[in-house]
Formats: structure tokens, sequence, C-alpha cells
């Protein structure tokens, strides 16, 4: 079975929205948009497109972080997310 980064990678090429790609994947959704935006990955959406297909080509290294921290409520959330969207991107 896929692990969870891969999922999100598998989702986001096939242009679901970050909501059904968070569901599928069991990623809380304001943890792929926070990283999103954080990278701005959204300001060159296509016209008609998620932006999740503007993942960058090192997106699996972000979402290989964003499966470290799922979570079972937003309390865990909120404490793994602000270690994650500070890391610095490796190229």
């Amino acid at each position: 079975s896929c692990n969870t980064s891969q999922e999100i990678t598998i989702l986001a090429h096939q242009g679901h929205s970050v909501r059904a790609t968070s569901t599928n994947a069991g990623v809380h959704y304001s943890i792929i948009n926070r990283i999103c935006y954080q990278h701005h990955w959204s300001l060159q959406k296509p016209v008609g497109s998620h932006f999740l297909h503007c993942f960058p080509t090192n997106a699996p290294c972000i979402l290989e972080l964003i499966s470290t921290v799922r979570a079972e409520n937003d309390v865990e959330i909120q404490s793994g997310i602000h270690p994650i969207v500070s890391k610095p991107i490796t190229h």
C-alpha cells in the first residue's frame, strides 16, 4: 500500500482538491494548505485547474514531512505544523 506522501503526490497530480486529497490521504487539509501557501505554490495555478497541479519537483520532500505529522485532532496539528513550515527547503 502507498505511504502517505506517495498517496498525496498521486492525488495532487490527478488534480484533486486539497480537501479531497487530505480526506483520501488522512492528512488534515490545513497542513497541506499552509505548506502550499507558505511556499506560494498556488500563484502560478493554470485557469481551471487545482493549485495542487503546481506542486514543485521537490514536493515529495515536503509531503514526507506532512506524513510525519498525521494527527487525530487540531491540537496535535497546531503543535506539529510550525516546525514543518519553518524548515528550509533543500532543492
